[in-house]
């Protein structure tokens, strides 16, 4: 029975995940649904339903599937972006942004 109530737990964490996503891939910061699956997940934890890995990997496949790319290389193009706007560095937006997205889409 206990293994049940974890898949159902899991689940239910990966669909909290992927909304959350997809609110942020669309511009949208919620940070109660943010602060709601944190309290999810610390109320797993203590329960003992879910480890801090497990949510890890549940929090990486919504990204995966909201965003299409890693949380890291998501990371990486936000970095990227950030430190051409910083540098002043035109070359980067001399991509169309169609182009630099193609992986997110």
């Amino acid at each position: 029975m206990k293994t049940i109530k974890n898949d159902n737990f899991k689940d239910e964490c990966l669909r909290q995940f992927i909304d959350y996503f997809t609110l942020l891939k669309n511009s949208k910061v919620d940070n109660e649904l943010k602060n709601r699956l944190q309290g999810f997940i610390s109320a797993g934890e203590f329960l003992e339903v879910i480890s801090r890995q497990e949510a890890s990997e549940l929090m990486e496949q919504a990204h995966l599937t909201v965003f299409k790319i890693s949380s890291q290389e998501r990371q990486s193009q936000k970095s990227l972006r950030k430190s051409a706007l910083n540098d002043d560095n035109s070359d980067f937006f001399t991509v169309p942004a169609i182009e630099r997205n193609k992986t997110r889409q």
